[in-house]
């Protein structure tokens, strides 16, 4: 039965696709940390140039 159980491999796969959107995620959330404040720079400086 035990030798079973570790030799059974079913939700592996679904852990380590969640593994890896749990990883996605996070880089996801440090790249738009990084660069969100190199874009609202973009967008004062073209609502600067626009303004009358």
């Amino acid at each position: 039965m035990i030798k079973r159980l570790i030799r059974d491999e079913a939700g592996q796969d679904v852990i380590e696709w969640g593994m890896l959107a749990a990883f996605l995620s996070i880089l996801m959330i440090a790249a738009v940390t990084t660069i969100s404040p190199i874009i609202l720079g973009w967008y004062t400086a073209v609502q600067t140039a626009i303004a009358p």
